[in-house]
């Protein structure tokens, strides 16, 4: 149990980040700011910066006392994101918000399309008001683009993906807008307040803000990598600590992801024999080029992986001691966003499910095997049954339930990639072109150890960066669209295989037999624990081990 103090503690850090960024309870499940948006002005800030050291501040005295483990990982929780806060302002990262095709200002109409609730009247009340601040946040976006008079600024490649991201909104007409979908057809009038609002205020205010962005662009910088400029080693530590929590260095991360590498293009090559074929390039040749192989539609490719959301959510009992109360739902990407993102998960909230998002452009050019490996990571077994475990330990702090991407996001994304290998011993994959493609998945987070820190530590271009991602079966079109996105979000694709490495070391030391009670009481123990840092983690099964060790 966390001791009372502590609690106080994640309790007001967790309120006051909601109320500086209200688009995180968005993205989380907390609503209780779902009537604003970010206060990203000058003094919005400062704000964050005084909140932040506030709280190291607090830690530092909490620290001294005899603290559990429960207290440590929220300590350290709070600690993370705080020091995070911190050094983003330090470092000036800040500046870059407006520029992120991932998760900036022009991906907020799918957003709020995608995960406001609207349906009781005080409900709509709040998204009709955080609609009508629109107008003021993206112009807060455009001073900061202003204002950024560093030389030179952030990547030309990302600001022609938000430029275009803000295009498409224009160009949209406005009865098929996103921010129409969280109210019903039969809401007339309130479908009706919405467009009028977005013809008069919200479109003139996403056109001003792409006329900052293409003023910015004279002055983006043509490089990708942080490595070109002057700060850019000390931001990319930054970043690297940020998104595992461990003092790692780029050496370090782009040897691990080489010798990973190595090993499974060897597991890959050994399967793609089984297939009758010389290597796993040609076992994925000879099963594209047969047209049965591929979906034929966007409704084929839901019914698909609604299909293995449930055969997998059938099997999690033989694996799991307990299991959420409920499974998620599929539903497709948006059209405004099918350009910049893949598939994704967001958990539940109250009002709506948990969503599996997947991306359903262009079917006719996408594998059937190369969907299930996706669904068992952002759904069953991977981030559905994780997230919602932790969300349903109603003892936790909120911070630790709700956002523990902010400090934890390389446990959360491991368990999703050690999810896909579990699946294999699930007996999901229903053939050997299943498990190549998973093979395959596990290749491309290793190699986006190589690719992130080849970008942003030894200066490679976007193309070599796609082609290292091609290597692992990647179609040409996702490499690019991954390659983007390490760009915008420096460090973030490291926290996969990181986290990966530590659950499997963690498994290999508590789980010795093979016996599936050893494996349950694996599962129970590390989702128990919650989504935490990695160093947490460490010390935990450290703990565990001294325990067990005693024990026997």
């Amino acid at each position: 149990m966390v001791t009372q103090a502590i609690q106080e503690l994640a309790d007001r850090y967790w309120d006051r980040l909601l109320a500086a960024d209200p688009l995180l309870g968005l993205q989380c499940g907390d609503d209780r700011y779902s009537h604003r948006l970010p206060d990203i002005s000058p003094s919005g800030w400062e704000a964050r910066e005084r909140l932040s050291r506030g709280a190291l501040a607090e830690v530092s005295v909490l620290r001294r006392g005899d603290s559990g483990l429960d207290d440590l990982a929220v300590l350290d929780t709070v600690e993370c994101i705080a020091k995070a806060q911190i050094a983003a302002i330090d470092l000036g990262v800040h500046r870059w918000s407006p520029i992120d095709h991932m998760w900036g200002p022009a991906t907020v109409p799918d957003q709020m399309g995608s995960l406001q609730v609207a349906e009781t009247p005080t409900q709509f009340e709040n998204y009709f008001l955080r609609l009508t601040y629109l107008p003021q946040y993206l112009a807060q976006c455009s001073a900061l683009l202003r204002s950024d008079s560093t030389q030179p600024g952030g990547p030309g490649l990302v600001v022609d993906r938000c430029i275009a991201q803000v295009q498409r909104i224009l160009d949209c007409p406005p009865e098929s807008s996103p921010f129409l979908k969280p109210i019903h057809t039969k809401q007339i009038h309130r479908r009706s307040m919405v467009t009028q609002l977005l013809t008069q205020a919200l479109k003139p205010a996403f056109g001003q803000y792409q006329d900052a962005l293409k003023r910015y662009r004279s002055k983006a910088r043509s490089s990708i990598g942080l490595c070109g400029l002057t700060d850019g080693d000390a931001i990319y530590a930054f970043r690297i600590k940020q998104w595992t929590s461990l003092p790692l260095t780029p050496d370090g991360i782009r040897e691990l992801g080489a010798e990973e590498l190595g090993r499974t293009y060897a597991d890959m090559d050994e399967l793609a024999s089984h297939l009758g074929a010389a290597n796993a390039a040609e076992a994925m040749q000879a099963y594209g080029a047969d047209s049965r192989n591929y979906f034929l539609s966007r409704d084929d490719i839901v019914r698909a992986a609604s299909e293995q959301v449930e055969r997998a959510w059938v099997r999690l009992p033989s694996f799991f001691r307990r299991l959420p109360s409920a499974s998620c739902v599929v539903r497709p990407v948006d059209p405004s966003r099918e350009a910049d993102v893949l598939e994704h998960y967001f958990p539940a909230a109250e009002g709506r499910p948990a969503i599996y998002f997947v991306n359903t452009a262009s079917p006719e050019t996408k594998t059937r095997n190369s969907l299930p490996v996706v669904t068992y990571h952002e759904a069953n077994p991977g981030h559905h049954l994780q997230i919602s475990r932790e969300r349903e330990q109603a003892q936790r702090p909120d911070l630790l339930r709700l956002g523990g991407e902010l400090a934890a996001s390389a446990f959360i994304e491991g368990w999703g990639l050690y999810a896909e290998r579990l699946t294999d011993e699930m007996e999901l994959y229903v053939d050997d072109f299943e498990r190549l493609a998973m093979l395959g998945s596990q290749a491309f987070r290793e190699a986006r150890l190589v690719v992130d820190t080849g970008i942003h530590a030894f200066g490679w271009s976007i193309e070599r960066a796609a082609e290292e991602l091609v290597r692992t079966g990647l179609d040409e079109k996702s490499a690019s669209l991954e390659a983007a996105r390490y760009v915008a979000l420096p460090g973030q694709a490291l926290a996969y295989k990181i986290g990966q490495v530590e659950i499997n070391r963690a498994r290999h030391q508590m789980a010795t037999s093979a016996d599936r009670s050893a494996v349950q009481d694996f599962h129970e123990w590390i989702l128990g624990l919650g989504a935490v840092p990695l160093s947490t983690l460490r010390r935990a099964l450290t703990a565990k081990t001294s325990e067990s060790k005693q024990a026997g």
